[in-house]
């Protein structure tokens, strides 16, 4: 039987009269490392296929609406706050000490800080560029400024939300929105996030190996801390990723881990119902694989998202370094060390469940850099780092949401119609 569908479904094994062949329907159930499912008519794979897409952009709706809750936004006006507050106490400390040069002290280069401000710029084409090609993957047609609005979004809800989890609802939602299908929309945030977490282990591991002298050598007790939760920080982050892989890839062991998970969580009585669990947790890891496994087909994918990714990062790590530059003027050789004890900052920072690493950001700036910044201009290149680095995001996602809410939305009612109707259609044989 040939159907005509919009986007792929996960492939699984199929048991019926004692005949196992592909179809591409999800799972109700499973025994052992085998799933069982009746396959169905032609009309019933369109309307799993539709009620799929269905949950997956409610349960983005519903995770928009919690954020967008009266609660939620007291809340992110308090973790602001508190930032701000962790900026005061540390220029009130170093001012009491003598530490604190005045505007007529300081002497910046402002060329290094427009610097700054242009790895910025990078950073940001490097995500724009990345959501395109797999927007383009999905939909065969390019949509830059879609690119750029969901890469936007999802940056600006990661820096308010703790350890940087609101920004995916959003795009997927948003994706939906300007006609992207939920299913697919789903498919690109997930490769995104795999793309970006897979160099991001890469390019943390290098760093911290190759200038290992400098996560071990600490003359005082707060670098130590900070050596010692950054290493940690890589750990978890790399087992985490070995899971996510493993699940991707291997659907004995993905599934296995899988299902442990839940009947442990099932025993301790975390998860209620373990049916529904079950079923919404291997509709994801299916829905993983089936992303995982077509992005894998392309030539071009891949490896255009991975370095994209590697380039987000060394020009995100940068932006410390060229602060000191326009502070100390132009030294090369301390690239590589400073962009170590960047990478130190960030990971260190994850734990804190704070948005954007509230506290523990600002404390282990001031920690590593203090030694190589004259005394006076440490507070100033943290106040710059953390504009860069966080300021940035909220003003950039501020400015998307006011244009949408005086043109983008009354564009978007104009050329609704046009953007939902579908870019390519997939034929395969059941």
């Amino acid at each position: 039987m040939k159907l005509e569908l919009n986007s792929k479904l996960p492939k699984i094994n199929i048991l019926k009269n004692r005949r196992k062949f592909k179809c591409n329907i999800i799972i109700n159930c499973s025994k052992g490392n085998t799933f069982y499912i009746d396959a169905l008519e032609k009309k019933d794979v369109y309307k799993y296929k539709r009620k799929i897409e269905k949950e997956a952009l409610k349960e983005a709706e519903i995770k928009i609406k919690n954020k967008k809750s009266k609660k939620s936004k007291i809340l992110s006006w308090i973790f602001l706050l508190i930032n701000l507050t962790v900026i005061t106490i540390i220029l009130l400390v170093q001012a009491k000490d003598g530490e604190v040069a005045s505007a007529g002290e300081l002497h910046v280069n402002g060329w290094y800080l427009l610097c700054v401000f242009g790895l910025f710029a990078i950073l940001m084409l490097c995500d724009q560029f990345s959501f395109a090609t797999l927007i383009h993957k999905s939909t065969k047609v390019y949509r830059p400024n879609l690119s750029y609005k969901v890469s936007a979004i999802g940056r600006y809800y990661d820096v308010i939300t703790p350890f940087a989890t609101g920004g995916q609802p959003f795009q997927i939602y948003y994706l939906s929105k300007y006609g992207i299908k939920p299913s697919e929309a789903v498919s690109i945030t997930l490769g995104k996030y795999i793309f970006r977490q897979i160099a991001s282990i890469v390019f943390f591991g290098v760093a911290l190996f190759v200038n290992l002298y400098i996560t071990t050598s600490a003359s005082n007790a707060g670098q130590v801390t900070i050596g010692v939760a950054s290493w940690a920080g890589f750990i978890i982050n790399f087992i985490l990723l070995a899971i996510i892989i493993l699940i991707c890839t291997n659907k004995k062991i993905g599934g296995g881990l899988v299902i442990g998970f839940i009947k442990l969580g099932y025993k301790l009585k975390i998860v209620k119902d373990y049916k529904a669990t079950f079923r919404k947790v291997m509709l994801g890891v299916r829905n993983w694989q089936s992303t995982i496994k077509s992005y894998n087909k392309s030539y071009f994918i891949v490896p255009a998202n991975t370095l994209l990714s590697i380039l987000y990062m060394i020009s995100m790590y940068s932006i410390p370094y060229f602060i000191f530059c326009a502070f100390e003027g132009w030294q090369p050789a301390m690239w590589s060390h400073i962009l170590t004890l960047a990478v130190m900052v960030d990971l260190a920072a994850c734990f804190m469940p704070l948005p954007g690493g509230t506290g523990v950001a600002e404390l282990s700036f001031v920690a590593l850099f203090s030694s190589l910044f004259s005394t006076g201009n440490v507070f100033w290149a943290l106040i710059i780092w953390r504009v860069a680095s966080y300021y940035i995001y909220i003003i950039q996602g501020l400015l998307l949401l006011l244009y949408d809410a005086i043109i983008g939305n009354k564009r978007l009612s104009k050329n609704k119609e046009k953007w939902s109707k579908p870019k390519v259609k997939i034929e395969f044989t059941l």
